[in-house]
């Protein structure tokens, strides 16, 4: 693959990637805990630590089945690669609603 076609594609998947973010950016306050931020979203490898988190979706989301709004994530960065993901507290989730 040609270098230029490389750097088109790249950016292509950039900016994508922030269109993604555009409708799910949180208001302060709206959501509980730490705040999901672009460099959290674009890791491109999690850890496979086991350090459960919840993670809270945005109340926009349309729920095909539970869980929908609050769900368990085996750590923060898999939380926050899930773009639907606002926010997230250092617990699992009650009712431990896995990912």
């Amino acid at each position: 693959m040609q270098p230029f076609m490389k750097l088109s594609i790249s950016l292509v998947l950039i900016l994508f990637s922030l269109s993604l973010l555009a409708h799910a950016k949180p208001t302060a306050g709206t959501t509980p805990g730490v705040q999901c931020t672009l460099a959290n979203r674009l890791v491109r490898k999690c850890p496979t630590d086991y350090e459960p988190v919840c993670g809270y979706k945005s109340s926009e989301v349309v729920c095909v089945r539970a869980p929908c709004t609050e769900v368990t994530y085996q750590n923060a960065c898999f939380a926050c690669k899930d773009f639907d993901v606002l926010s997230y507290t250092p617990t699992a989730c009650e009712g431990n609603n896995s990912s």
